[in-house]
C-alpha cells in the first residue's frame, strides 16, 4: 500500500490512536521528502486551501488553491533548493480537535547560495470528510505557536513516542 493511502482515515478518525496519527504524519513527510507528490495528494481535498505564512522572502506566494496549487508550491520550493534533497522531519504532532498541528524540521541546500539550511516550521491541517481541506505552513515554528496560542507544554508530543 502506498505510504499515504490511509492517511486521511487514520487522521480524521478521532477514535484512532495518536500512534496512527504520528505514523501517518511521518509517512507523509517521507513521501514529500522523496518527491512522491501524487501520493501526498491522496490526503488533500481537490479544493484544498494552501496558506504560506512568513515565506515572502523565498519567492513563494502566500496562497495556492487545489491540487495544482499544492504541486506548484512544491515545485517552486524545490526550485529554491535545486540540486539538493529537501528532507522533512516531524518533531511533534498536536491534536487540537478541529485541526492537527505539526512541528517539522526542513533541511536543504540553497540553489543560489549553496548554503545548508535547517528550518523548524509549523504546519496546521484542517480535515473534513477524510481529507485535508486547509493547509497552513508557517516558515517559523514560533509564529505558528503564537498564532495558535500554544504554550511550550503543547509541543511535547513526539512522533516517535507511542
Amino acid at each position: 500500500m502506498p505510504p499515504c493511502a490511509t492517511c486521511g482515515s487514520a487522521i480524521s478518525d478521532r477514535r484512532g490512536s495518536l500512534r496512527a496519527l504520528k505514523r501517518a504524519v511521518a509517512r507523509g513527510c517521507e513521501a514529500v521528502s522523496r518527491g512522491d507528490d501524487e501520493i501526498v495528494l491522496l490526503a488533500f481535498d481537490r479544493d484544498v486551501e494552501i496558506n504560506n505564512i512568513g515565506w515572502a522572502m523565498t519567492g513563494i506566494a502566500e496562497r495556492y488553491h487545489g491540487h495544482a496549487g499544492f504541486l506548484e508550491f512544491l515545485r517552486l520550493r524545490r526550485t529554491e533548493w535545486a540540486g539538493a534533497q529537501i528532507t522533512h522531519t516531524p518533531e511533534a504532532v498536536i491534536d487540537l480537535g478541529d485541526r492537527f498541528v505539526m512541528r517539522i524540521t526542513i533541511t536543504a541546500r540553497g540553489a543560489s547560495s549553496g548554503v545548508d539550511v535547517s528550518q523548524t516550521a509549523g504546519v496546521v491541517d484542517w480535515w473534513a470528510d477524510d481529507a485535508i481541506v486547509r493547509h497552513d505552513t508557517y516558515w517559523e515554528w514560533s509564529e505558528c505557536r503564537a498564532a495558535l496560542q500554544l504554550d511550550e507544554d503543547a509541543v511535547a508530543v513526539s512522533p516517535s513516542a507511542g
